[in-house]
């Protein structure tokens, strides 16, 4: 798996674990492995290196969290996020069609210019930045080669930690002009290995229902952990970066919910089910 050193690509290793599957982390030359044991050196960027390290170990599956997600960075080293974020997952999805093993891609809601909200997988993306244009061009690539995509966005703990600590302080703020549908960082992991257990190809939407800003999420984390929820302030209008983002990129999960039997949990009850866990091992 790529991505291993992220929040998702820990949560993937450790779900698949739970399950009894070796995981194997891609991981760079600069980068600390996971475990001593359970990691392959590689480059995303060199492809005949990467090639020969993969086939070396045969796996039976690549699961490719690995992205450049910083927008500022992206806005302005348009190259750098294509080779990073499209060219990789072109280059790694010609190599599973090669391997002749299945590719579950994690996308992103940004692929969407947020005009109309609550999107179908089959709604034409028309991303507004460039972070969402590489990431529609990679989402091209993957189901050209027979991959799964999965779009969606995601909170867990370093998020979580976040708005603790400016909690703490009183300097709490988050965006009430954003409307979106993220999930537990857990739940993500989890969708990623089911879609694979089912040997399932296309696109899907991980998402949670209502929809709801980052304002609201934020002021779900201050009422779980002690706090009044005007502990959280909105923040200025307009992005700090300069980057535009989509108004209502939330996504309509229906057909991932009826594949897997299952819904997944609110932002309510995944805020309050991560941060009870989280106080709960730090005591």
């Amino acid at each position: 798996m790529t991505g291993a050193s992220g929040q998702l690509g820990s949560e993937v290793i450790s779900e698949a674990a739970q399950r009894g599957l070796a995981t194997l982390a891609l991981v760079h030359r600069s980068q600390p492995p996971v475990r001593p044991h359970d990691h392959l050196t590689g480059d995303l960027l060199q492809p005949a290196a990467l090639a020969r390290s993969v086939a070396a170990v045969r796996p039976a599956a690549i699961v490719h969290c690995a992205a450049w997600t910083d927008l500022g960075r992206c806005e302005h080293q348009p190259f750098l996020a294509h080779m990073a974020n499209s060219e990789a997952t072109r280059r790694l999805s010609l190599l599973a069609r090669e391997l002749v093993i299945p590719l579950v891609f994690v996308s992103t809601d940004f692929v969407f210019d947020g005009r109309e909200g609550d999107y179908r997988e089959e709604a034409l993306p028309h991303p507004l930045n460039e972070y969402g244009k590489t990431k529609a061009m990679a989402e091209r690539h993957v189901i050209a080669c027979g991959g799964a995509v999965v779009r969606s966005t995601f909170y867990g703990q370093r998020l979580l930690d976040h708005i603790l600590q400016s909690l703490r302080t009183g300097t709490a703020t988050a965006s009430a002009e954003r409307r979106y549908t993220p999930i537990a960082v857990d739940e993500l992991a989890r969708v990623l290995l089911d879609l694979l257990r089912l040997g399932r190809s296309g696109t899907f939407h991980a998402a949670s229902h209502p929809a709801l800003s980052p304002l609201d999420l934020a002021r779900l984390a201050a009422g779980a952990y002690g706090f009044t929820p005007e502990a959280v302030r909105p923040s200025p209008p307009g992005s700090r970066d300069g980057v535009e983002r989509p108004r209502d990129s939330s996504l309509d999960g229906g057909r991932l919910d009826r594949l897997l039997g299952r819904r997944f949990q609110s932002p309510e009850e995944g805020v309050s089910r991560l941060c009870r866990s989280i106080h709960s091992t730090r005591r």
